[in-house]
């Protein structure tokens, strides 16, 4: 006898067909937004409170270690909003640059010895440094090709000997200025300062930029006289160089060519005179020669 095989009713209708689809996507859109959900609130979360104060840490659920931020800042109301920074540091008085960040730096420049007469008395000079966020619309007169290029870090190379001349000599040196700093990136940058803008604190030495660190932003570092911080009316100028006929810059010339210049508030400067009170003071070069007078005077 031929067994046939039972064709049994299929036990699904068309309608529950429908209802097991909808509920399939029902299950995927609630996923997605979950998932949603959940970057948006780590969005939210990641912002300079919740990476460099106390307070925000502990009120994002993190737990250990967080960051110190060493920088006394100042931004425009759209820089604060695009990089997620507190709104107290905002000063839209700021003119020519979407952020400056201010800072005393104690691991840029190398130690050295023989102060005060002492072959031993050895201590590492205090950079003060200020870095610049420029919109890229501002159309430097860049000296390079180079979209980054950075003077931080390589300290053991000062340590070589030769006449043979580093890549990094042949860029900052190729415009023949006399100004070492102002040719790193760009020819010359300086900062005066005063009502009339008059007064000088010398040129700003660019150790590192970035051309488009981010969309229609160029950041500039550099350091500058630690006498920026007892200064008011602020200004930084970015000079448009005057060529001589050899293709150097004429320094001269190009002073009174201001291609680009930030209006520094004052406010921001209060903050760094405060900050510079606590940060720099106590280990300038003028406090250590007090302090090996008073050593000498016992």
């Amino acid at each position: 006898m031929i067994h046939h095989p039972t064709k049994h009713p299929s036990t699904t209708t068309f309608g529950q067909y429908l209802k097991n689809r909808q509920a399939w996507w029902f299950l995927v859109f609630y996923l997605l937004g979950l998932t949603s959900s959940v970057q948006a609130e780590t969005r939210e979360n990641w912002n300079y409170e919740s990476r460099f104060t106390a307070e925000g840490f502990k009120a994002s659920g993190k737990s250990g270690t967080y960051a110190y931020d060493p920088h006394v800042w100042v931004y425009t109301t759209a820089f604060a909003k695009r990089f997620g920074m507190p709104e107290k540091w905002i000063d839209d008085s700021l003119k020519g640059a979407e952020a400056l960040a201010y800072r005393v730096d104690r691991t840029y420049y190398i130690k050295q010895c023989g102060y005060f007469g002492d072959m031993k008395k050895c201590r590492t000079p205090i950079a003060c440094m200020l870095d610049l966020y420029i919109p890229s619309s501002a159309n430097l007169p860049w000296n390079t090709e180079l979209r980054y290029d950075s003077r931080y870090g390589k300290k053991s190379v000062r340590a070589l000997t030769t006449n043979e001349p580093s890549s990094i000599y042949k860029r900052i040196t190729k415009r023949g200025t006399h100004l070492l700093g102002a040719k790193f990136g760009l020819d010359l940058v300086g900062i005066v300062y005063g009502k009339d803008k008059r007064s000088s604190i010398g040129s700003y030495t660019i150790a590192e930029y970035e051309i488009g660190l981010y969309r229609n932003l160029d950041y500039i570092s550099g350091a500058t006289s630690c006498a920026f911080q007892r200064v008011k009316d602020a200004e930084v100028r970015i000079n448009q160089p005057v060529f001589r006929e050899n293709g150097s810059v004429n320094v001269s010339k190009s002073y009174n060519k201001i291609a680009h210049k930030i209006e520094i508030p004052n406010s921001f400067m209060d903050r760094v005179e405060s900050y510079a009170e606590k940060e720099y003071e106590p280990h300038s070069l003028a406090k250590d020669l007090e302090n090996n007078l008073q050593q000498k005077g016992k």
